[in-house]
């Protein structure tokens, strides 16, 4: 049987996710540098920082995909697009009543008593 560490393997030159950040641990993009044991690996962040990471902390990184270009986008079309016209949008009519009004802050109308363990007697 194997194991999922087993089936994933990088070389050096391949973008990855890693895990990085502290206590936030976010995924950055990076690039691996060089395999520094069995399950470690050094990974060029892509903001120029280097980092060691052990390979639970790495993933392959997937670009997001981009936008299929039609001939219409490109440009290339010889069919001339007809030309479409935007309804305007009629202004807002805001009332005078809502902008002058503030709200009222609420404040608490609790008593707070020191506790005991401050009491001077």
């Amino acid at each position: 049987m194997t194991s999922m560490l087993e089936l994933r393997v990088f070389v050096e030159g391949d973008d990855v996710y890693t895990h990085f950040g502290g206590p936030k641990l976010e995924w950055v993009a990076g690039t691996i540098l060089s395999k520094t044991g069995p399950l470690s690996y050094i990974v060029q962040l892509h903001d120029g920082r280097t980092t060691r990471s052990f390979l639970l902390l790495l993933k392959f990184y997937q670009p997001p995909p981009l936008p299929k270009m039609t001939p219409e986008a490109s440009g290339g079309s010889k069919s001339p697009v007809p030309s479409t016209t935007v309804p305007e949008a009629e202004p807002l009519v805001s009332t005078d009543s809502t902008l002058d009004t503030t709200p009222v802050l609420r404040r608490s109308s609790r008593i707070r008593r020191a506790p005991d363990r401050l009491r001077y007697e």
